[in-house]
């Protein structure tokens, strides 16, 4: 056990994923340690690496459920991933292909193909119903994590609106859109106002707490910003989420004790 530990120890020294596309994150459990999480698929190549810096490309890999909590992942070589991803969407294809006007057949290919991470797929399988203008609020959500993972932030940040428009009391969609805004200059307060509507609607929601908390850290509101790391806090008892925010949280409080 000694060895095989020490072998995993250097072999992640010296093996690393690098340049990963197509990145897909769906919320889930992690299949290792039980955490409910956002768990990650992306392409990536394994790199022989000396230090910080590749040195030699090894295979590429289709990486399947990556724990942030854990690390745990699965893989898949990039060659058999598509045949295999062909196989696993066959049924689905199969029933939209003998019912092309049935609405539940087309959602339903759509999931299949982003869960495996087949993006280009998941975009044609739902642009006909976003052209017609007959989307829905779930599949308008989609289409914006399509098109953040493809590289197209602009339309996303439209298909993110119209799903919050379409369904204001859904939780994630005000949780994504307030994220967007707050990456938009002078859109901090339009943000705040979203990421309060998602943690009122769920409060579980840690991620949306963590937005909120940094969009009112940034507004330069360190008592209300304190409140919600407080409240994510409560949702991240072992402080895994909450560890890349601890500068942010000791700004707050010194702000707090200096007023």
């Amino acid at each position: 056990m000694r060895l095989r530990a020490w072998i995993e120890r250097w072999a992640a020294r010296l093996l690393r994923y690098r340049g990963q596309q197509g990145v897909v994150r769906l919320p889930g459990r992690c299949p290792a340690c039980g955490a409910e999480t956002a768990l990650t698929t992306c392409e990536a190549r394994q790199w022989l690496c000396f230090g910080p810096l590749p040195v030699c490309p090894l295979r590429a890999w289709r990486l399947f459920d990556q724990c942030p909590v854990c690390l745990h992942q699965h893989r898949i070589g990039r060659a058999e991933y598509r045949v295999w991803s062909d196989q696993e969407a066959a049924p689905a294809v199969a029933a939209l292909a003998a019912r092309p006007q049935d609405a539940a057949a087309r959602w339903e290919l759509a999931s299949t193909w982003f869960r495996l991470g087949r993006l280009p797929e998941t975009w044609a399988t739902l642009a006909p119903v976003t052209a017609a203008g007959q989307a829905n609020a779930a599949q308008w959500h989609l289409c914006a994590e399509v098109l953040t993972a493809l590289g197209r932030p602009g339309e996303a940040f439209e298909a993110y609106r119209q799903a919050a428009e379409l369904e204001p009391g859904g939780a994630a969609y005000r949780r994504d859109l307030g994220r967007e805004l707050s990456r938009r200059r002078g859109q901090l307060a339009l943000a705040e106002h979203h990421l309060e509507a998602a943690v009122a609607a769920a409060p579980a929601d840690l991620e949306a707490w963590l937005l909120l908390a940094t969009v009112r850290h940034r507004r330069g509101a360190a008592s209300t910003a304190l409140a919600a790391w407080q409240a994510a806090a409560r949702l991240d008892p072992g402080g895994v989420r909450l560890a890349p925010y601890r500068r942010q949280i000791k700004i707050c409080e010194a702000r707090l004790r200096a007023a």
